[in-house]
């Protein structure tokens, strides 16, 4: 029942874009402060993947949070770039 379909793989919480620039600012210990401006149409302001489908025809289970997540993948682009 899962071949050829499309899934969400997300931690399953709700985030926002400050959430995940703290994150990464934390990885990195910048010290740049974010440009706000105002809303556009169409901008995201909270985000929350529907993972029930790969939950159910996956037994999906996410197993790292977003902010694991980003220093996993912070990490391995460091490790990446060493051969640059």
């Amino acid at each position: 029942e899962a071949l050829n379909q499309v899934f969400n793989v997300a931690e399953g919480k709700q985030s926002t874009v400050n959430q995940l620039w703290r994150f990464i600012k934390n990885q990195n210990g910048s010290s740049v402060v974010p440009k706000y401006s105002d809303k556009r149409v169409g901008d995201i302001h909270d985000s929350l993947a529907d993972i029930s489908k790969a939950a159910n025809l996956l037994k999906y289970k996410p197993t790292y949070t977003i902010e694991q997540g980003v220093k996993l993948t912070y990490n391995w682009f460091l490790e990446k770039m060493k051969d640059f």
